[in-house]
């Protein structure tokens, strides 16, 4: 949540500075957009102990919440076409129940598992846009390198975190890079803020390539990303 704090803080006061200016170029090449993300996995993992009732196995139960910040610069457009390039910062990840067993076999506890993946995104940004003077739709296609920045685990139940912990699948060799396309639509708003477009967009990044792939098993990240930002 700290990190949270800080990229939206950072964005606020970089968004307060553009919007606060008293001149704008008509033709806006650059923007930065923030917002939430929506992630779970497509994987072949076995879980620890863990009652497949609770998973269904990661068909949407195990979703996480995150964040997103990108910055972009158009470097072509014309009436009906834009093409970008942008890099970011996104928060990945899913989470699944686990259940504690002894060795009799009787359940103990439960418990929770959260696993995020942090990334650096470099994306090439394809946008088909119809131009209007108030609203401009838009549909886009991203090819998307990630750079993995690091990952992380919470544990959460009636039982201690340290046997969650010890029952908890483990990533100890995560790929570096990702890679997967973006799959978008949204809209550029003019006039809610003066000579400053307003974008809105909803994209979905599924990987290409796995992120772990190790002792037969593997994961790919899925995600959908909401986010609003300018352009200036």
């Amino acid at each position: 949540m700290k990190t949270a704090k800080q990229i939206f803080t950072v964005f606020t006061i970089i968004s307060t500075m553009f919007v606060s200016g008293t001149s704008y170029c008509q033709n806006q090449k650059f923007g930065i957009r923030a917002g939430l993300t929506l992630s779970d996995i497509k994987s072949e993992l076995t879980l620890p102990d863990s009652d497949p009732n609770t998973i269904d196995p990661y068909s949407g139960k195990s979703r996480v919440t995150g964040i997103g910040i990108f910055a972009s610069y158009d470097v072509f457009s014309n009436s009906y076409l834009t093409l970008s390039a942008e890099a970011g910062f996104v928060q990945k990840g899913f989470k699944y129940s686990t259940t504690i067993i002894n060795g009799n076999g009787e359940i103990t506890g439960r418990g929770t598992v959260k696993n995020s993946f942090s990334y650096t995104d470099l994306s090439a940004n394809i946008k088909f846009i119809l131009r209007k003077k108030t609203f401009s739709p838009f549909i886009s296609v991203t090819p998307v390198l990630g750079i993995i920045l690091g990952n992380s685990a919470e544990y959460t139940g009636d039982k201690d975190s340290v046997s969650i912990k010890n029952n908890s699948i483990v990533f100890d060799n995560l790929n570096t890079f990702s890679f997967g396309v973006k799959i978008g639509a949204g809209a550029e708003i003019y006039r809610v803020i003066k000579n400053v477009p307003l974008v809105i967009e909803c994209r979905y990044n599924p990987d290409l390539i796995d992120t772990y792939n190790k002792y037969n098993e593997s994961l790919k990240n899925r995600t959908i990303e909401f986010n609003i930002g300018i352009k200036f």
